[in-house]
């Protein structure tokens, strides 16, 4: 089933790249490049699932989540290098925490 994926990653080329792997399996793919960024195209884009990084230029990924699912039936996943940031990750409400370097099977398996 076709996914509307937003992806909040300040690394350009992970967006870019990540964005690239997920549009291939038909799924509409949109990347911002901060938190304000990602919270503003939350109502154009009306993502299915939001992968948000922690670490972004204007703030923590992490004191976010529940900015990202606001009330409504969407997925968060939460890439992240810091290991230690799980639980608090999942008390804020996210779906699933993933540790980067990620795999893209494990990604597109959470997209199903």
């Amino acid at each position: 089933m076709k996914k509307t994926v937003l992806i909040v990653e300040d690394e350009r080329k992970i967006c870019l790249l990540l964005q690239k792997l997920l549009s291939t399996d038909s799924n509409s793919v949109e990347c911002a490049f901060s938190l304000n960024e990602g919270i503003e195209k939350l109502s154009s884009v009306e993502p299915d699932v939001v992968l948000l990084d922690n670490n972004l230029p204007d703030g923590q990924g992490v004191d976010y989540i529940k900015d990202f699912k606001n009330g409504v039936n969407r997925k968060v996943i939460m890439l992240s290098a810091m290991h230690n940031l799980r639980d608090k990750a999942i008390s804020q409400g996210v779906d699933c925490f993933l540790e980067k370097p990620v795999n893209i099977k494990t990604i597109r398996n959470l997209l199903r």
